[in-house]
């Protein structure tokens, strides 16, 4: 299992990365998650577990995690019927927020170049602050490939 600590966005993603490296588990995988997350599982389906993301991007409201109970690394390990688990998901979180705009972030491959902190795969649903009476606040950043 390979993570990139340099990828790390903040102090405290930093600091868990450590504490993963220590006990050398995956922290998305069904152990790591108990072990380490400290967010409840909000939805758990035969191949996925939902959780909000324990450190979510700069300028969401709401960042939600779907995470495959298997260690995938690459997008193309994840058959046809998981992908209609993850459409089912991905409606579920939309409607029970319920989320009036937002989208999905999935980065695969070398962690290098894909800016991504941990080798399990995840699909990151997020909605930023943007509205009407939030015109002042920040919109959602998120790295895509070199820092």
């Amino acid at each position: 299992m390979k993570n990139l600590k340099s990828n790390s966005r903040t102090k405290e993603q930093l600091e868990r990365m450590e504490i993963v490296e220590k006990l050398n588990v995956c922290p998305f995988c069904e152990e790591g998650l108990e072990k380490i997350h400290k967010l409840p599982i909000e939805k758990e389906t035969i191949n996925f577990f939902v959780t909000k993301n324990a450190f979510p991007y700069e300028g969401t409201s709401h960042h939600y995690l779907i995470i495959p109970k298997k260690h995938i690394r690459e997008v193309l390990e994840i058959s046809p019927k998981m992908w209609a688990e993850i459409g089912e998901l991905f409606n579920w979180i939309v409607e029970s927020i319920p989320m009036k705009f937002g989208g999905v972030f999935l980065r695969f491959g070398d962690l290098h170049r894909s800016a991504a902190s941990l080798e399990h795969l995840h699909f990151q649903i997020l909605s930023g602050t943007k509205s009407d009476k939030d015109k002042d606040k920040k919109s959602v950043k998120a790295t895509l490939g070199y820092k």
